[in-house]
C-alpha cells in the first residue's frame, strides 16, 4: 500500500492490526534481521532522526535480562551498571539507538495496542535525512510487552507495568539512499572508543602547569588525538612548572592554545574517522589562566583567578554528569575555588558543590592535598604518588614511561608513530625530557594516567578506582582519599603495574589516532566493537551467580568497522575483585567462555575482562568488564 503522508498522520484500523498480529508477531525478527544489514549502514549514514527502531535479538535495557536455565544449573542474572532511562535503549543487532520509554522523543506517537499484550499501528508521518531531504515512513509496528516475558528463549522480568515498547520500522531504502551526501562530522566513528551519542561523554577539566617540563605538552597532543571522547569544558594553565623550577612565577596558557589550533588544522581529517570532535574555536575559548602564584599561602580572599572562577562556573552548570577535574601540576587554582564556594555559600553550599567533582591529582606538585582534605572533606580525591620515604618514581602514574616494554617509548617509535608525517598536531609533540631510568629520555606524558582513568573504553568505572584500568588502580585510606595500588603482572609486582600493563593496547590507539590526523579513513584502522552476552555499550556488566554456578560469557556479536578478524581473551582481573582465591575460565581465546563461581566464593566478587582484538595496522583493543557476584 503506497501511502503519501505529506504532513498529515494516517492510522489502520485497530480491526487491521487485530488481522495482522499473529503474522507480524512471528516474522517480526526475521524481518529485522533481514533489513538489518541493509538498513543500518545506511541509517548511521544518513540518517539525523527517525521515529522507530527494530528490535533483533534480546532486550538488555530496561530491566534485568537473564538467559532463560535450560540446564538445571543455577541462572546467573545480567544487569547493567547503568540506572534505567539514563542510556540508550540496546538490542543485540542495533538498528537505532533509543531511549528507554520516557525520554522517547515527542514524534514518536504509538497507538495504545489492542489489549495488555499486542500490536498497534500507526503511520508515521516522515524521517529527516542528512542535507534537510526527507521521506516518508511507510508504517510503525508497536509491540507491547506484558511485565514478564520470553522472548527468544531470554526472559524479560522487572519491567514497568506496561512492559516495553518495541518499535519495528520499514524503512524505504530508496529514499534513504537518495539522501543528501555524508556528513563527515558524523561518519562511523571508532567503534571501540565511539562517539558518545549513545551515552553521555565524560565532563573534563584540565589543569596544567604546562611550560616547565614538556611532558604536559606531550599530554596534551594526545588529549587532543581524544577530544571527541570529552566534554572538555575547561584547559587551565596553573602556575609553569614544578615549585622552584622556573626563575619566575608565570603561566603560559599561549601554549594550550598552540596545540589547540593544531588540532583545528587535523579536525576535518579526524572527523573523518569519529564522530563528536568538538570545534578548535569552543576548546580555544575554554583556555584560561590560573594564579602564577603557588601554594597555601595564595589561598583565600583576594585569590580568585581566570581559572578558578571558570572552576565554580562549570560546576554550577545544571548538568547531572560529575565534573572530573585532572591537575597535571598544581591544585592551588582548585583550592581557591573550593574556598570560594565555602566562604559564599556555606557549609551545605560547599558539599552541594564538593558531590559533583572528582578528583586526579598527580603527585601533590604543590603540597597543599593534606590541607585540602582536612579544609574540604567529603571529595572524591585520588592521589597518584609514591608513599613518603618511597622513590617517587614508583608512583602509579610513572608506569606511563616505567616497566613494561619501554621501547614503546623510544624515540624511534615516537617519531615514526607521532612526530613526523603525522600533520601540525603531531609536529608539536616534544622530543625531549627527563625519563631516567628509561633509557629514551622521550616519552615520559606522566600527566595522561589523570585523564586516562575517566576515558569511556568499557575497561572501567570511574566510580570505582579499586577496579583499575588505563589509568591505573588505587585503594581507600583512612583519609577517604584514594591511593596507589599495586598489581602482579607476570614476575613483577609494582603500582606502576596497574599502568603499564596496558601500554602496548593504549600505544596502539595513540598511533592509530595520529593516524587519523593524515589519512583517509580507508587507509586507517578504527577499534572494534566489544560485545558482551549480548550488550554492546561500554557499561560494565554484572551478573549474580549462586557459587558452583557456570557464569556463561559470550563476545559473539563482536564485529569490526573496517572488517579485519578478531581475536577474543577472556581473564580474571585478581586484584580488581574481592575473592582472594583462583577463578579458573575455560576457552579463554575463543568468542564463548565460561566461569564456574568458587564454591568459596559467597559474598565475594570476581572480575572477568573480555579483549577484543583486530588484526589491523596497528592492532586495536577493545575492552568489556564483567562483575560476577556471588550470592
Amino acid at each position: 500500500m503506497a501511502l503519501d503522508l505529506g504532513n498529515s498522520r494516517t492510522k489502520l484500523s485497530y480491526s487491521a492490526a487485530a488481522r495482522l498480529k499473529s503474522l507480524a508477531a512471528n516474522t517480526l525478527s526475521a524481518l529485522a534481521r533481514l533489513w538489518a544489514s541493509k538498513v543500518s549502514r545506511a541509517l548511521n549514514s544518513s540518517l539525523v532522526s527517525c521515529t522507530s527502531a527494530v528490535w533483533a535479538g534480546p532486550l538488555s535495557r530496561g530491566g534485568r535480562v537473564a538467559p532463560r536455565p535450560s540446564d538445571g544449573r543455577p541462572s546467573a542474572r545480567t544487569t547493567s551498571r547503568t540506572a534505567p532511562c539514563r542510556a540508550p535503549v540496546t538490542f543485540a543487532r542495533p538498528l537505532l539507538m533509543r531511549p528507554c520509554a520516557p525520554q522517547v522523543p515527542t514524534m514518536v506517537r504509538a497507538r495504545p495496542p489492542c489489549d495488555d499484550s499486542g500490536l498497534g499501528w500507526e503511520i508515521k508521518s516522515r524521517a529527516r535525512l542528512r542535507g534537510g531531504r526527507r521521506f516518508p515512513v511507510a508504517a510503525c509496528l508497536v509491540y507491547h510487552i506484558p511485565a514478564t516475558s520470553v522472548i527468544g528463549g531470554w526472559q524479560v522480568c522487572g519491567a514497568a507495568k506496561t512492559g516495553f515498547l518495541v518499535l519495528g520500522a520499514l524503512l524505504a531504502l530508496p529514499a534513504l539512499r537518495a539522501g543528501g551526501a555524508p556528513d563527515p562530522s558524523r561518519s562511523k566513528g571508532d567503534a571501540g572508543m565511539r562517539d558518545a551519542s549513545a551515552a553521555a561523554k565524560p565532563r573534563l577539566v584540565v589543569l596544567t602547569d604546562i611550560g616547565g617540563d614538556p611532558d604536559d605538552q606531550q599530554s596534551m597532543v594526545r588529549l587532543m588525538a581524544f577530544a571527541n571522547e570529552f566534554d572538555i569544558e575547561g584547559l587551565i594553565a596553573s602556575a609553569s612548572g614544578t615549585p622552584g623550577e622556573l626563575k619566575r612565577a608565570i603561566t603560559q596558557p599561549q601554549l594550550i592554545r598552540e596545540i589547540v589550533e593544531a588540532y583545528g588544522k587535523v579536525l576535518p581529517s579526524l572527523r573523518r574517522h569519529a564522530r563528536g570532535y568538538p570545534p578548535a574555536d569552543d576548546l580555544l575559548a575554554r583556555i584560561k589562566s590560573g594564579n602564577p602564584q603557588r601554594g597555601w599561602d595564595h589561598v583565600g580572599e583576594g585569590h580568585d583567578s581566570e581559572g578558578s572562577r571558570w572552576i565554580i562556573q562549570v560546576v554550577d552548570r545544571p548538568d547531572p554528569r560529575p565534573v572530573n577535574i585532572t591537575i597535571w601540576g598544581g591544585q592551588t587554582d582548585l583550592a581557591q575555588a573550593l574556598w570560594r564556594v565555602k566562604a559564599d555559600r556555606g557549609e551545605a553550599g560547599y558539599r552541594d558543590f564538593a558531590r559533583r567533582l572528582r578528583i586526579y591529582d598527580i603527585s601533590d606538585q604543590d603540597r597543599i592535598a593534606e590541607r585540602i582534605w582536612k579544609d574540604f572533606p567529603g571529595l572524591f580525591y585520588i592521589l597518584a604518588q609514591a608513599p613518603k620515604g618511597k622513590d617517587k618514581r614508583e608512583a602509579v602514574y610513572r608506569g606511563m614511561y616505567l616497566g613494561g616494554d619501554e621501547s614503546l617509548t623510544s624515540r624511534e617509535w615516537v617519531d615514526a608513530h607521532v612526530r613526523s608525517a603525522h600533520g601540525p598536531l603531531g609536529a608539536l609533540y616534544p622530543m625531549k625530557t627527563w625519563t631516567a631510568p628509561n633509557p629514551h629520555s622521550t616519552l615520559k606524558e606522566g600527566d595522561t594516567p589523570s585523564w586516562f582513568y575517566f576515558l569511556p573504553i568499557g575497561l572501567s568505572d570511574p566510580a570505582h578506582p579499586e577496579w583499575g584500568g588505563w589509568g591505573g588502580r588505587f585503594q581507600t585510606t583512612p583519609q577517604g582519599v584514594w591511593r596507589d595500588a599495586q598489581d602482579t603482572v607476570g614476575a613483577e609486582t609494582h603500582p606502576r603495574a596497574t599502568v603499564w600493563r596496558w601500554r602496548p593496547h593504549f600505544q596502539n590507539h595513540f598511533q592509530a589516532r595520529m593516524d587519523w590526523c593524515v589519512k583517509p579513513r580507508a587507509e586507517a584502522n578504527h577499534a572494534p566493537i566489544a560485545a558482551c552476552n549480548g550488550d554492546s555499550t561500554r557499561r560494565v556488566l554484572e551478573v549474580v551467580a549462586a557459587p558452583g554456578a557456570e557464569v556463561r560469557l559470550t563476545a559473539t556479536g563482536s564485529s569490526d568497522p573496517d572488517g579485519h578478524r578478531l581475536a577474543y581473551r577472556w581473564w580474571v582481573y585478581p586484584e580488581a575483585g574481592t575473592y582472594g582465591g583462583e577463578a579458573k575460565l575455560s576457552a579463554p581465546a575463543a568468542a564463548d567462555a565460561a566461569l564456574v563461581v568458587p564454591s568459596d566464593a559467597a559474598g565475594r566478587d570476581i572480575h572477568v575482562i573480555l579483549e577484543v582484538t583486530d588484526d589491523g595496522a596497528p592492532p586495536l583493543t577493545s575492552y568489556r568488564r564483567v562483575v560476577v557476584k556471588a550470592r
